[in-house]
């Protein structure tokens, strides 16, 4: 007569299938998070506050450097106004570039937040990018923001 089956064997066998499921969803046809919808990126300076649509129209500004250092802090806003909630320091960050003239330098101290600190005086520009950190993409801009810098501003 044949023996029974055993099933001592199938718990270990359920969890294995169970780990090797789990292990795929970082694969390559997982779903991905949804991606913000975003209309505006604002920008805020030492209270001057400018903001940038998604087709890259400024309104405000130019952004005055006058003190040394500034702090920056950026948004993303949705078509209500309010701010993305997708839009997160574990997942997304500002990528924050000087213009061709180094007038300033940029010291991150957040996700969304950098300090300027100003090289020299004139007119130049800051380009800022949401940066989606995993996959590495960009999800809203780069665009360029006017900005001008007074070197001999006064120190915080």
């Amino acid at each position: 007569m044949p023996a029974a089956p055993s099933f001592r064997a199938a718990p270990a066998a359920l969890l294995l299938a169970a780990l090797a499921i789990g292990a795929c969803d970082d694969g390559p046809g997982a779903p991905q998070p949804p991606e913000p919808e975003l209309a505006t990126m604002r920008i805020t300076v030492e209270g001057q506050v400018v903001e940038v649509s998604s087709t890259g129209v400024v309104t405000g500004g130019p952004i005055s450097l006058d003190n040394n250092p500034a702090e920056v802090t950026v948004e993303f806003l949705e078509d209500d106004g309010g701010p993305s909630i997708l839009v997160t320091d574990d997942d997304f960050q500002v990528e924050a570039v000087s213009g061709a003239t180094t007038m300033y330098s940029i010291t991150r101290t957040g996700a969304f937040e950098f300090l300027f600190t100003a090289v020299s005086s004139g007119s130049t520009t800051l380009g800022l990018a949401l940066v989606h950190l995993d996959p590495n993409h960009t999800d809203f801009g780069p665009f360029n923001v006017p900005v001008e810098v007074n070197a001999g501003g006064n120190p915080n």
